[in-house]
């Protein structure tokens, strides 16, 4: 079972909400937030999202955090080696939390430097392009290249992004395409 944990402040769900759009189909979530649970798919979770303004420590392997962009620091959160990080550029909580860990991060932003950026995007499909390997959970090597995106509605660069390494990142399945 593969756990996400979306870290930052209350009041914005689009991470949350977008995960649960492009994941839905595919398979079996429970989803925890100040709002309460969302079940979908049956009652043997695949995943499990929590989106919470803080947490202490995250022990599970198979973890992907995110980063809110309204994240603020916090010096004692302690996570397995094995979890990894996805954050924005501009995100300097969030950087310089991740700098002081081993973990792997994925940085998302819109220059060579990071990790994944976003090649296009226009009313309907963007183009994010994974600018390092990868490596999923499963040990698959995502390599280097563009990944087209069917967009239902309309997010910001920053969620289609971290939405995105997510799909990579548990070898969701697709055709040629992820929607998100």
């Amino acid at each position: 079972m593969i756990r996400i944990v979306i870290l930052g402040k209350k009041g914005d769900d689009s991470i949350q909400q977008a995960l649960l759009r492009a994941l839905g189909k595919h398979y079996c979530i429970e989803s925890f937030s100040a709002n309460g649970l969302i079940r979908t798919g049956g009652e043997n979770p695949d995943l499990i999202i929590y989106d919470t303004e803080s947490v202490a420590r995250i022990d599970d392997t198979d973890t992907i955090l995110i980063f809110k962009r309204n994240f603020e620091s916090a010096e004692s959160i302690t996570f397995s080696p094995s979890c990894i990080a996805v954050l924005e550029e501009s995100n300097y909580s969030a950087i310089a939390l991740m700098l002081k860990k081993p973990n792997v991060a994925i940085c998302c932003g819109m220059s060579s430097r990071n990790s994944l950026s976003l090649a296009s995007n226009d009313i309907g499909s963007a183009v994010v392009s994974l600018q390092r390997e990868l490596t999923s959970f499963k040990g698959t090597t995502i390599d280097v290249g563009d990944i087209p995106v069917n967009v239902t509605r309309l997010e910001d660069q920053y969620t289609l992004m971290a939405v995105t390494a997510v799909l990579l990142l548990i070898d969701a399945p697709t055709k040629n395409r992820y929607t998100i």
